[in-house]
């Protein structure tokens, strides 16, 4: 399962979450492995990225508030602020490189939502990088348009993949 793919599956998770209000979160992630064919290492990628984006929710959310200038987290579409979230997640709580953060955020946009989206998303992921200290992105630039990034993995079940945002 390549990266793009388990992140698609922790939207849909996350986007579950927001919809439902749930607040067991491994119920929902149970209920969905249980139709998917996905292997322990890929089951726990994805339960990381969910768990650690839902545990820090409200600081996330503040995060984004603070960039959306006026806008209400409530207010931007369930996909979106889902995306949003993810991608804060990936920037903050974990090493993965702010530009894979930002183009898989890109990405998932296109997939899941429309090019204005992602065109939106990117907006706010680059005033977002921003506010981080100088030294964290000094390797990221304002827009991310590249579609292969070959700083990260494609395979989970690689060696040298992400385990638990972080790298082994």
């Amino acid at each position: 399962m390549a990266r793009r793919q388990a992140r698609e599956k922790a939207l849909q998770i996350l986007f579950e979450i927001d919809i439902k209000k749930e607040t067991d979160i491994q119920l929902i992630v149970r209920e969905r492995f249980e139709d998917d064919n996905v292997t322990k290492k890929q089951q726990q990628f994805i339960e990381e990225i969910v768990a650690g984006t839902h545990a820090n929710l409200q600081a996330i959310d503040e995060m984004l508030v603070k960039v959306l200038e006026g806008w209400n987290i409530e207010r931007i579409g369930k996909v979106e602020r889902n995306i949003l979230r993810l991608a804060t997640y990936e920037m903050f709580f974990t090493d993965i490189a702010d530009s894979i953060a930002i183009n898989e955020a890109v990405e998932l946009a296109k997939v899941f939502s429309t090019g204005q989206s992602a065109s939106f998303i990117n907006g706010i992921l680059a005033k977002l990088i921003k506010t981080k200290d100088p030294a964290e992105t000094a390797n990221v630039t304002e827009s991310i348009d590249e579609s292969d990034n070959t700083d990260e993995p494609d395979n989970i079940d690689d060696e040298d993949s992400v385990n638990g945002g972080t790298r082994d």
